[in-house]
């Protein structure tokens, strides 16, 4: 009976990154109301609970045309993650 030899099994090798934090970038909460509206008081308590995640949370009041200039101030930055209108 022959033996035969067989060349040692190769496993890719995988280069593990390490994952960036998200979110690496401040968190923007565009309120469309006045300042000290309940939709205020509500974005900063709730920015205050999530800084503990590691990045600041930025409550930015744009009142006025019933909404629609905050949602044009969202539409217009970046497609990054970190702003959302409450």
């Amino acid at each position: 009976m022959k033996l035969v030899r067989k060349a040692p099994c190769r496993l890719p090798q995988r280069r593990w990154r390490i994952a960036q934090t998200y979110p690496s970038k401040p968190i923007t909460l565009v309120v469309p109301l006045a300042i000290g509206s309940t939709s205020d008081i509500l974005s900063r308590t709730i920015g205050a609970s999530s800084q503990a995640a590691g990045q600041p949370v930025i409550v930015d009041d744009r009142p006025g045309a019933g909404g629609t200039s905050a949602l044009q101030q969202v539409a217009r930055r970046r497609r990054t993650g970190t702003s959302s209108r409450s």
